[in-house]
């Protein structure tokens, strides 16, 4: 079993196939802890309450995966990067953070590496598209604002399992 994520300090878009490579389920996985950016366990705040949160959606689950298939922030050019790239510290942290806390084997993917410089919305539609009818019911409901970041959950096993 395979757990993939897109990580998000607020809220990861994640996905879980079984051994047969087939989707079980995907959604969006909220962080349960709203710390206050200046207090200084900020960070570590954020991390272990994404950590918790995950740890704990595989349980409500029933899931017990033994891969683990993550983004790896990727710090792109002055020219193609949005907002501010120290952001990415942080967000690597908690890529950090989910590798301590996985018991099994973890492997990490830039963005680049498993979707280019594909838009959002283009990659969004074709990562659907390579997906059966009786898995695209197994995708939960987002808001259309992170919609996109648990289909990329989704597309980061896709690319894990080379089915994209």
């Amino acid at each position: 079993m395979i757990l993939s994520i897109d990580p998000g300090l607020h809220a990861v878009g994640a996905a879980v196939f079984d051994d047969a490579n087939d989707l079980l389920w995907a959604g969006l996985i909220r962080n349960g802890i709203d710390a206050y950016l200046h207090n200084p366990t900020y960070h570590s705040s954020i991390w272990n309450g994404m950590v918790d949160a995950v740890a704990a959606k595989m349980r409500a689950l029933h899931y017990i995966p033994e891969q683990l298939a993550v983004e790896l922030p990727q710090i792109y050019i002055a020219s193609r990067s949005k907002g501010d790239p120290n952001d990415l510290i942080v967000l690597a942290g908690l890529v950090g953070a989910l590798t301590s806390w996985f018991p099994g084997t973890v492997f990490l993917y830039q963005p680049h590496t498993w979707k280019g410089t594909v838009p959002k919305k283009i990659m969004c539609a074709r990562i659907l598209k390579h997906l059966k009818p009786e898995e695209l019911i197994k995708i939960e409901k987002a808001p259309e604002s992170l919609w996109h970041n648990t289909v990329d959950g989704v597309g980061v096993g896709m690319h894990h399992l080379k089915r994209l």
